[in-house]
């Protein structure tokens, strides 16, 4: 039985669909969150292009773990027979459907096999990776529809993303994707150490700080499915080792094994249960598959976002009884990365992280944690705001004890951060908001000047002007006001 379409899946395959055949499109990006079914969306879209229009379909990937997995999923899911372009397996000129490696491509040789127009459409899997001068060969040789799938648009978006395609076609977020059941939730676990600014090139520290976390997290290592990543391939092998020798099934793995001692150690991983751990450096950072891993420690220095989020990704797939994802960061990469930007935010640098650096040991769920964050970032930007306003117009401004005072209101608490639009509709009244401070609060403040406006009655800062000279200034109109007010500058009384 063939895969049954998600919505959101459906959604997105009808957005790319438009946009590259009706819109007239020719590359198009889907950023869309790891676990998500990136490759389930490329084989419904070849069962419809292959067998519905009749089109050649190419799927790019840029490794051999990566290829295989595509074309399994392709035949599970559709029943799409794939062929294989990749070192020694040659795919046939007739084949509907060709899953090429990047690097076998990219090779002269190998790309010319293929015409300019051979493929009407064409999938770039990992597509973070395209500005390399071997995806760029590729892009160069043919003329074809082109969608580039990613689940990290960093790079892009440092290079100009509309320099580099025509349209987002669609986004997903890693937020989005957690809030609707796509991925488990991400839980940041902190450790009793202290290791940030560490030198990772000092093998001596290295084996101590290993040796320390292991300890430390023992009981967590013990009980989860493991990914460690380390900053080299021996690093990685010792690593394994020494976890080994506190009982645990660690398991070591680079691209440098033969494929079949690398796919033996990757089956190991897949056939482990809790206390099972695989340490690499970063053959497995991106589009590895294994579900059931539910912590990561990163143990490398990492420089760019996007690399860190596709670490980070290994953990947040969906598996049964998978609670959440733990991520132990014990070099603080969390409070650099902000693992749940979006494009336009990336677009704007808005790289805003949290810092959970003063919490105490234990576990934070970083939705969590990025709600807090996102109201810092909110009440920073209505900060912001109002000191501009104030420092132009402060001494024209009815300050806020004032108001109370005048109007009778009192304080109200609340958890809230006021917002921009409260912010300008209380200033624009000619009222400090300095002590206003939350939400519910400014609503109250904003109901109350609401209401003398549809009665018509005086502003606050005419009552502020006229209250010495008038017993009840609040019950005039605004017309009187005004009146009044000329009458006493021109009186030279203000």
């Amino acid at each position: 039985m063939a895969y049954q379409l998600k919505e959101r899946q459906k959604e997105a395959a009808r957005a790319i669909d438009k946009d590259l055949f009706e819109n007239g499109c020719n590359k198009v990006l889907a950023s869309i969150a790891t676990g998500w079914g990136k490759t389930i969306l490329a084989s419904a879209l070849f069962k419809k292009y292959t067998r519905l229009n009749n089109r050649r379909c190419l799927f790019i990937a840029n490794r051999s773990e990566l290829i295989n997995q595509t074309i399994e999923k392709f035949k599970d899911a559709f029943g799409l027979d794939a062929d294989l372009e990749k070192a020694e397996s040659r795919a046939s000129l007739d084949s509907s459907v060709v899953v090429a490696s990047c690097q076998t491509l990219s090779m002269q040789e190998r790309l010319e096999r293929f015409p300019d127009n051979h493929f009407d459409f064409i999938v770039v899997d990992e597509s973070h990776g395209i500005l390399s001068d071997q995806y760029q060969k590729i892009l160069n040789h043919f003329d074809s529809k082109w969608l580039f799938l990613t689940a990290t648009a960093d790079k892009l978006c440092d290079k100009d993303l509309f320099s580099i395609i025509d349209k987002v076609s669609y986004e997903y977020t890693l937020k989005q994707s957690i809030e609707e059941g796509y991925n488990c939730k991400p839980v940041v676990k902190k450790l009793n150490l202290n290791l940030m600014g560490i030198n990772l090139d000092d093998e001596k520290i290295l084996d101590s700080v290993i040796k320390s976390i292991a300890t430390e997290a023992i009981e967590t290592l013990r009980a989860k499915k493991t990914i460690i990543f380390l900053p080299s391939v021996e690093r990685s092998h010792k690593t394994a080792e020494m976890l080994k020798e506190l009982g645990l099934n660690a398991i070591h793995c680079d691209g440098y094994m033969p494929d079949s001692e690398r796919q033996e150690a990757l089956k190991k991983v897949n056939e482990g249960g809790p206390g099972t751990v695989i340490c690499n450096a970063t053959l497995l950072a991106t589009g590895y598959d294994q579900p059931d891993l539910d912590c990561i420690i990163v143990l490398r220095n990492v420089s760019i976002r996007d690399l860190y989020c596709q670490m980070i990704g290994r953990v947040l797939r969906l598996s049964p009884g998978k609670r959440c994802g733990i991520i132990i960061d014990v070099l603080g990469q969390l409070n650099t990365f902000n693992i749940f930007a979006s494009i336009s935010e990336l677009e704007k640098s808005r790289n805003i992280v949290f810092d959970y650096s003063g919490f105490e040991a234990g576990e934070r769920d970083l939705m969590e944690l990025d709600a807090e964050r996102n109201n810092l970032l909110e009440e920073s930007l209505a900060l912001k705001i109002i000191k501009q306003n104030e420092q132009a117009q402060y001494k024209n401004l009815v300050s806020y004890d004032l108001f109370c005072k005048l109007f009778k209101h009192e304080h109200i608490e609340g958890k809230t951060i006021i917002n921009e639009q409260q912010i300008q509709r209380i200033h624009n009244s000619g009222v400090s908001v300095i002590g206003v401070n939350n939400f519910e609060n400014a609503s109250k403040i904003i109901e109350i000047l609401n209401n003398r406006s549809a009665e018509k009655l005086a502003t606050p800062k005419q009552v502020r002007l006229i209250s010495r000279q008038v017993v009840h200034p609040l019950l005039l109109t605004f017309e009187k006001a005004t009146e009044i007010i000329t009458s006493m500058k021109k009186n030279n009384r203000i």
